[in-house]
């Protein structure tokens, strides 16, 4: 036989679940701090590079380099103050060529070079 407040215990224990109520309850996650990614020294290796940063070639090219974290702290951003482009040449070379500036205004060549592609080794 039933007992006659069970239906009424199991409805208060309900309430008590989904409310997060009662002794013993966990506490609301969303109330609870949040704890910090990436806090590790680790993620810290590269903290010296924070910052902004004149560039300045051999070749004579100049540009402004700003290191960043994103990504709450688990990464770097570089954002380089220059002009890169990329052609793929007929032959399958591939050309790159950077331009800097510290104005905006005058550019000048910091690379013009191409890549080959090495051919893969047959394995033995």
């Amino acid at each position: 036989m039933r007992h006659p407040h069970a239906a009424r215990h199991a409805l208060a224990l309900l309430i008590l679940a989904i409310f997060g109520l009662g002794a013993g309850a966990e506490p609301n996650p969303a109330s609870s701090p949040k704890p910090m990614p990436c806090t590790a020294a680790e993620y810290r290796q590269f903290d010296f590079w924070l910052g902004e940063w004149d560039v300045v070639s051999t070749a004579g090219g100049s540009g402004v380099n700003r290191i960043t974290r994103i990504c709450e702290g688990c990464a770097l951003r570089e954002e380089y103050a220059s002009r890169i482009t990329r052609s793929r040449l007929g032959d399958g070379r591939v050309r790159q060529l950077w331009e800097s500036s510290a104005d905006g205004e005058q550019w000048t060549v910091v690379f013009d070079g191409t890549y080959t592609r090495r051919p893969v080794a047959e394995p033995d």
